[in-house]
């Protein structure tokens, strides 16, 4: 079983479309023909939207990726310039007690349970009043 099928470049024999176990022929066929390029046309406009769709999550992830690296950059730049503040402040009052003593022309640091009371003595329990 064969379907004529006139056009225009002719006449001419075509075979038979069977489709869901019925034999489709003339408008039929014409119209299960073009419902299926259709959904092929749907399915592939469909995956686009998909593989658009992954590539916009992607990039999204990669800024986020790269925010966080950026904060912890930050993060660790704010660690080690605290880190430099803390040793030049402690650096600062030990230098600047030697210049105090060097400007004042004081004899080295002493300790205070040593310390003198004016007398000759020692000092005792808070009586400091020699220093």
């Amino acid at each position: 079983m064969r379907e004529l099928t006139l056009s225009g470049e002719g006449v001419s024999l075509t075979d038979v479309f069977v489709a869901q176990g019925k034999v489709l022929m003339g408008v039929a066929r014409w119209e299960w023909e073009q419902e299926e390029q259709a959904a092929t046309r749907r399915s592939e406009v469909a995956s686009e939207l998909k593989r658009l769709q992954l590539q916009l999550a992607q990039a999204a992830a990669a800024a986020r990726l790269q925010v966080v690296q950026t904060e912890m950059e930050a993060r660790s730049a704010e660690m080690a310039a605290l880190a430099r503040a803390t040793g030049s402040a402690s650096d600062l009052v030990t230098t600047d007690r030697a210049v105090l003593r060097k400007m004042r022309h004081a004899d080295q640091e002493v300790d205070v349970a040593t310390a003198t009371d004016g007398k000759g003595g020692v000092a005792k329990n808070g009586d400091s009043e020699g220093l």
